[in-house]
């Protein structure tokens, strides 16, 4: 075959001539392969138009493999270095929602993690849950930064227990229960 090859299906009844627009399959010239496209653009390319795949996700990869260990999914392999692209998930228009870069960096709301995990966006925080139960940790990034290191937690501005407005490095709004050694506090009277 010299050109792009293309396989097409039509149904029985149908007694008109197939053509390029019936194509289910395109091979092109470079190796290309589009389903759903006679112009694939990558090596792999699908393509389900409006109201092709309603309702239903355009790939399925499954693997009914019944032995435990011998069953595996999808495996993405690829890039090397920080610049590498290895995965990215986007929306219909193109904007990417979530990259994993070639160095293992993973940015959800950026196209330049430059952390493990860097989340950016313009929505307050982070939520960890447990299944059935309240919030297990919740981060929110109004003031310079939240972080745990080692163990220890460390707030970059004012903390505040039962106030949403500390005015103080630590500012609690209530009573307090101290079972330890306290040093350097000077109590005050509950206005």
């Amino acid at each position: 075959v010299i050109g792009k090859l293309h396989l097409v299906n039509r149904v029985s009844a149908d007694t008109t001539n197939a053509g390029v627009g019936d194509a289910k399959l395109t091979i092109d010239t470079v190796g290309n392969v589009g389903i759903g496209t006679t112009s694939p653009g990558h090596l792999l390319h699908v393509y389900a138009g409006d109201g092709v795949a309603v309702n239903s996700y355009t790939a399925l990869v499954q693997n009914a493999e019944a032995t435990a260990g011998d069953n595996f999914g999808l495996k993405v392999q690829a890039g090397k270095n920080s610049s590498d692209v290895t995965m990215e998930v986007s929306s219909a228009a193109g904007s990417s929602y979530m990259r994993v870069r070639g160095d293992g960096n993973v940015g959800i709301g950026t196209t330049s993690p430059g952390a493990k995990l860097d989340i950016v966006g313009s929505s307050l925080g982070i939520r960890v849950k447990k299944a059935n139960l309240s919030d297990v940790l919740r981060v929110y990034t109004q003031g310079s930064g939240v972080f745990v290191n080692n163990g220890d937690f460390h707030v970059e501005d004012n903390v505040g227990i039962g106030t949403t407005s500390p005015t103080a490095k630590l500012h609690v709004a209530g009573t307090g229960l101290f079972t330890g050694l306290v040093s350097g506090i000077t109590p005050v009277a509950a206005a």
